[in-house]
């Protein structure tokens, strides 16, 4: 089973750039790309752990229009293993979650379930 649930906040890109980087993919669908910051408390400290976050269809036009650097979310999908030879033929390799729901933690509650409602005939 491939399955992950995670929470927490939206970071700002690297370098400045915006925190959601909207694309199409090769169907003209939307898809938002960002990075999550996950805290916890280990080992008598707090960690902070970053992962790469895909969302498609109308679930990524959401998040565009709802979230921000420092916004608050949950993100339910799978994890995937992209590979590549980099431009000197070495083999790299990165983790990102692709999601199939998105929980947003900041919005109000009529905006969570109109958002809950719309995206209800998409699971």
């Amino acid at each position: 089973m491939n399955q992950v649930t995670l929470a927490g906040k939206i970071t700002q890109g690297h370098n400045g750039n915006e925190a959601i980087v909207m694309k199409t993919d090769s169907k003209n669908n939307p898809v938002a790309e960002f990075n999550l910051c996950v805290s916890e408390y280990y080992n008598k400290e707090w960690q902070k752990h970053f992962f790469k976050v895909k969302v498609y269809g109308p679930t990524a036009e959401m998040v565009e229009k709802h979230c921000d650097a420092g916004s608050k979310i949950v993100v339910m999908g799978k994890l995937m293993q992209p590979r590549w030879k980099d431009n000197e033929g070495k083999a790299r390799s990165s983790v990102i979650i692709v999601t199939f729901k998105v929980g947003f933690l900041d919005l109000d509650k009529t905006e969570q379930q109109d958002y809950e409602q719309s995206t209800d005939d998409m699971y």
